[in-house]
Parts: C-alpha cells; structure tokens; sequence
C-alpha cells in the first residue's frame, strides 16, 4: 500500500433518480500500479424535508484507472411526484503498487 485519499461528492438538488458524479484524484503515489476505492460515508435528503420512503437505495463508487473516481446514487422512487433530492458521500481510496 502506497497510501491513502479521501474523495468528496456532491450532488445537488434534482428530481433524477439515478446520477452519477466523478472528481479527479489528487496526490496519486508515484509507483502506483492500481487503486480501490470503498464507501466511507453518505447521506441523501428529500429537499422539502418531508418524510417519504426511498424505495430501494443504493451507493457505488468506482476508480477509473488511476486518474478519477466515481460515485452513483439511485433513489427508486419512480420518480413519484418528480421529488428534489440532494447528498454527499465520501470514499476512500487506496493505492498500492511494487
């Protein structure tokens, strides 16, 4: 293991259940021959505050190659009422080479 990066995401308010955002990783060992990235934290919120079911959830996050990562939220909502949502996750990605 060469070391370790944190790796914030925002997603702003929309109404689609499914997006996805990527950032660029920083600060990549020289040496690196690969990386893997895994969850370390996340919220999602309706944007009206009321209480309604998510539905099914889920949360990935990938590496692409050593350059960026990515993370997808999905709300299965069916879009019922076209609800606005946002959140934040954060992955931790590691770095490991010869």
């Amino acid at each position: 293991m060469l070391g370790t990066y944190l790796v914030p995401f925002q997603f702003s308010q929309s109404s689609t259940s499914s997006r996805t955002v990527s950032t660029n990783l920083q600060g990549v060992p020289e040496g690196t021959k690969m990386a893997t990235i895994a969850i370390q934290g996340f919220s999602a919120d309706y944007t009206d505050h009321k209480q309604y079911g998510f539905g099914a959830f889920g949360v990935s996050m990938t590496v692409n190659g050593l350059s960026s990562a990515s993370c997808t939220i999905t709300l299965r909502d069916d879009k019922t009422n076209e609800r606005k949502w946002e959140g934040a996750a954060t992955g931790l990605v590691t770095f490991y080479g010869i």
